[in-house]
């Protein structure tokens, strides 16, 4: 590389002079221009912005100190070597303090001149390498977080990912997600019949994503890009949220270019089905998933297939850990579903769907599903080759025999964690009114199975043992001597002190101020 200079100095022969020198070094350095005072100089740099700056300090209009000064303020950082005839000390204290390389004094030798630029050369040239490094730095790293995100993206769509159990980089990751926004992108390709027969699949996989990537880089957006299948990819460009409106104006643009690139290069047609805009990781995953999913078209004819019902029932059955509940809410399903016609597309749909409750309700109960499974399992192929509703009856039929020899799906090893996230609720909710139903609702069961279950495992009723607890927890606290009746009643649940009071002689035989007053043996 050849450096440029500029050369600022009334002095015509030191102008000549320094050009002379400087073509015959040798170094890798070119003087471009020259100024004969401060104002000329300004003007000369701002035009040429060169690399090095060698100017003297006493020139009419305009000094060197003052040229440099101007010249730091419109923050040009380049280098600047001052020669001057001039060399008293307040002019190198003033040019030290405006980040100046070195200082020459008139005269100077043509050896002195060499040996001084020559450093100043070697600088921007370990400068130039250092942030050339950065640089390569930077890009792998950006590289690197891509690739994480795409495999973290790929994970969470085809099931694999464990949201219970994620690595500390891949909950950074999810966390920062929502400082960005997201437009996911189907894209389907077309390869021309008669030039089929060229490509290797593989090289053409390849090949579309340094395309991709060289489209992507002249727009002024980020992106990640997942392959679902040889003929179906996921594009997702974002941005800050402040330039969050251009990504519907740009994706246009973006998508006739990258199909422009592909049919010139590889005559590879594309189909592009655009997304919504997403600010959220569970937005951005839900949203590439209905873009996978393809239209179901049904004969109007037919009865219209709902799978809200079981997504929610099969959820409770899940969440109870009851393998003949959760058998049972499959079988209904399917027996619904075999005089209906067999549609692909549909099929594909509800398997995705009944794949995903199993994958996050599991989760919560400490099993990850993707282990029972190859690891390139892709419910979007898998449920596809399908031709029956029989066969996607039969794969989840072979799910539920794998788990369940889980421990958790054992009946003591299951009451005992039920009972014991009832007895954690209790404990933390005593001070208000609690109900059986209210915590069937947040365990996600049956409020009749979980009485049942209490009570065949405590040996008492959700509501003896409720008001036992409380009646214990108020005899502990009158006990300590630094409440009054009626905080006692109120910490407990009762907002009634009469009723407190009288439920409390009734269940231990004495009185709360009876036991204040210790009038109990």
């Amino acid at each position: 590389m050849t450096w440029s200079i500029v050369v600022v100095d009334d002095d015509k022969h030191v102008l000549n002079g320094m050009k002379a020198t400087l073509s015959k070094s040798n170094l890798p350095c070119e003087v471009i221009a020259t100024a004969s005072n401060g104002i000329d100089g300004l003007e000369t740099i701002a035009n040429k912005q060169p690399d090095l700056i060698i100017t003297d300090i006493y020139m009419p209009k305009l000094d060197g100190i003052e040229m440099i000064r101007a010249l730091r303020e419109r923050d040009f950082q380049q280098k600047i070597i001052i020669l001057s005839g001039y060399s008293e000390f307040k002019h190198a204290q003033q040019a030290l303090k405006l980040k100046i390389e070195d200082y020459l004094s008139k005269p100077a030798s043509r050896a002195t001149i060499i040996q001084t630029v020559e450093g100043v050369l070697n600088q921007l040239e370990d400068e130039q390498r250092n942030q050339r490094n950065y640089q390569q730095f930077k890009h792998k790293v950006k590289q690197y977080k891509r690739y994480f995100a795409e495999e973290l993206i790929e994970s969470a769509v085809n099931g694999h990912l464990n949201i219970t159990a994620l690595q500390s980089k891949q909950q950074q990751m999810i966390n920062e997600w929502s400082s960005y926004v997201y437009l996911p992108i189907k894209l389907s390709f077309a390869i021309s019949d008669d030039k089929a027969h060229r490509h290797d699949n593989q090289l053409v996989s390849f090949a579309i994503s340094n395309i991709i990537e060289d489209t992507m880089y002249s727009f002024n957006f980020d992106y990640y890009y997942i392959e679902i299948d040889q003929s179906n990819s996921i594009l997702t460009i974002f941005t800050t949220k402040d330039k969050g409106s251009q990504l519907h104006l740009q994706h246009k643009r973006i998508i006739d270019n990258l199909s422009d690139h592909l049919s010139q290069l590889l005559s590879i047609e594309i189909n592009d089905q655009v997304g919504y805009c997403t600010s959220s990781w569970e937005e951005t995953i839900s949203a590439i998933r209905k873009l996978l999913l393809p239209s179901i078209q049904t004969n109007q004819e037919e009865t219209p297939i709902e799978i809200t019902p079981i997504k929610k029932e099969l959820a409770l059955a899940i969440r109870s850990t009851d393998i003949q509940y959760i058998q049972k809410t499959l079988d209904n399903y399917f027996n619904q579903m075999i005089d209906k016609s067999f549609v692909s597309p549909i099929a594909m749909y509800i398997g995705t769907e009944l794949w995903n409750i199993f994958n996050y309700e599991l989760q919560d109960c400490g099993i990850n599903i993707s282990d029972q499974v190859d690891h390139l399992f892709n419910p979007y192929q898998h449920f596809s080759q399908f031709h029956s509703w029989q066969e996607l009856k039969h794969f989840f039929q072979n799910l539920l025999n794998t788990i369940k020899n889980e421990p958790i799906f054992q009946q003591n090893i299951r009451h005992s964690k039920l009972i014991e996230d009832v007895l954690k609720y209790v404990d933390k909710n005593l001070h208000r009114p609690i109900t059986l139903n209210e915590i069937a609702e947040e365990l996600y069961i049956s409020r009749n199975y979980l009485g049942k279950i209490f009570k065949e495992t405590m040996g008492i009723t959700f509501k003896e043992y409720l008001t036992k607890t409380r009646i214990d927890k108020a005899r502990k606290m009158l006990l300590s001597g630094d409440y009054m009746i009626y905080e006692v009643a109120k910490a407990v649940g009762y907002d009634n002190p009469a009723y407190f009071s009288a439920l409390f002689k009734k269940i231990l035989g004495y009185s709360p101020s009876q036991l204040l007053n210790k009038e109990v043996k």
